[in-house]
């Protein structure tokens, strides 16, 4: 899949240096906890046009940042994360308690970066573990309000609610995977994939779907 979709940019989430395509220059979060391998990452960004690595101060283990230089267009700013999921354990926090800390501290980082930058666009995109938009959540309301309150401070618009890309192809399923961005009119919503096709995803690959969009730019 990762061959076929061929995106200029990848944000993996819970993933494996071995994933990133061969030859694409990437940036990975700080080395994972002691439970996992060594080569296994929360989060990596890889894109086939050159990138910077930003520094970040708050969570550097569950998310990365990085600057992209592609040559059809101007820089912008990726910042890749994973949020607790229900049962997760963030700095001995767990369920809403440790969402929350995880949030604020993740936001600190983007307000940081989007000062820096403030008329480029910007993607905040991953595994939220938090469905946004109408109909059954998962897997919290109050945190799905930080979340909308996170974006609407930073200035970032999401792609993946109203309507969730997930639900078309999987029915009552709903997407925890976002992509944020703060100008939504670089970006063509319709073009908004996911896969597998189907009502569910192939679990002996993920347990997530893939969810990949193009810019206007690239559709001109």
């Amino acid at each position: 899949m990762i061959n076929e979709i061929a995106a200029d940019v990848w944000i993996f989430t819970e993933t494996d240096d071995s994933l990133v395509p061969a030859g694409m220059p990437s940036l990975h979060c700080a080395d994972i906890d002691e439970r996992r391998r060594s080569n296994e990452r929360w989060v990596s960004i890889a894109s086939k046009y050159p990138l910077e690595q930003l520094s970040l101060t708050g969570d550097p283990t569950r998310s990365v940042a990085a600057r992209i230089h592609p040559s059809n267009r101007e820089p912008f700013i990726v910042f890749g994360t994973v949020l607790p999921w229900t049962s997760d354990r963030w700095r001995g926090m767990r369920g809403s308690h440790g969402f929350a800390e995880a949030l604020a501290t993740q936001q600190g980082d983007l307000r940081r970066l989007r000062a820096l930058e403030p008329h480029s666009d910007f993607v905040w995109a991953g595994d939220f573990n938090q469905h946004l938009g109408v109909g059954a959540r998962y897997w919290s309301k109050r945190n799905g309000e930080l979340l909308v309150g996170a974006l609407e401070e930073l200035g970032l618009h999401i792609l993946t609610a109203d309507p969730d890309p997930v639900t078309g192809v999987a029915g009552e399923r709903r997407s925890v995977d976002h992509l944020c961005v703060a100008r939504a009119d670089l970006w063509d919503r319709r073009s908004l994939a996911v896969w597998p096709v189907g009502p569910a995803p192939d679990r002996q690959l993920s347990d997530h779907y893939g969810v990949a969009v193009d810019t206007v730019a690239s559709r001109s």
